[in-house]
């Protein structure tokens, strides 16, 4: 029998530049991602362990660009039977990122992370029920029900571009990309006829510079809204 369970939990650190990297002015672009770790179980509680790895690349008083990364570790628990646990599958992400300078040396850093895990238990559920062979004795009894659960998964490829407003005007000639990123945010999943209806939004970063501008962060949101087709599903 599979349980599906959501967690959400949070960690933070704060970070202090070396020495030969110079003070911070600008934040030009963050992103994070989860390190899953291990998992076990332990009186009565699945624990999974992870990191979550930070990526920032900032400007400082001479507009040259550093890249720095760090570290924070997090887990997540539930209640668990160590009798019938068989194994569990844990999938984390960063649900929000959030990034405070508190010195021209230092940042502190902090990230939400949701948590989906699907535990696997050996146990079935027995239905019981009193059955009447005469008035002056009762019998009991008992039959299993088995569960069957069927995961589905597909992929589906898609193209989104839209302009960046910041840079209207602009000759593309005059504009040097220094770097881009991309990441997908599901805000909402719905089962519908024939398949599955997932929306969220397009997030894309870029870093740029113009002859007339030292390099600034561009982010574009582009909101999505797809129906993935599986053969079979109903509602």
């Amino acid at each position: 029998m599979n349980k599906r369970i959501k967690r959400e939990t949070e960690t933070s650190c704060e970070y202090i530049l070396p020495d030969y990297m110079g003070d911070i002015k600008k934040i030009l672009s963050s992103k994070a991602k989860c390190i899953p770790g291990g998992k076990f179980v332990s009186d009565g509680t699945l624990e999974a362990t992870g990191a979550v790895e930070y990526e920032i690349i900032y400007a400082d008083s001479e507009n040259k660009l550093t890249a720095i990364s760090a570290t924070s570790d997090y887990s997540v628990k539930t209640p668990a039977d160590e009798e019938c646990y068989v194994n569990a599958a844990v999938c984390d992400r960063v649900a929000n990122l959030g990034i405070r300078v508190t010195g021209p040396r230092k940042m502190s850093l902090k990230a939400a992370v949701e948590s989906d895990m699907t535990v696997t238990l050996s146990a079935a559920a027995e239905v019981s029920g009193d059955v009447f062979s005469s008035e002056k004795e009762a019998e009991k009894s008992t039959r299993v029900i088995n569960i069957e659960n069927n995961l589905y998964g597909k992929t589906l490829e898609r193209e989104y571009a839209e302009e960046a407003e910041r840079l209207a005007g602009v000759g593309g000639e005059d504009v040097e990309i220094i770097g881009v990123g991309g990441s997908v945010r599901i805000t909402e999943s719905s089962a519908v006829e024939g398949g599955a209806e997932v929306k969220g939004e397009v997030i894309i970063v870029a870093i740029v510079k113009t002859p007339e501008q030292p390099p600034f962060r561009i982010t574009k949101s582009i909101p999505f809204s797809e129906v993935i087709e599986i053969e079979g599903a109903t509602e």
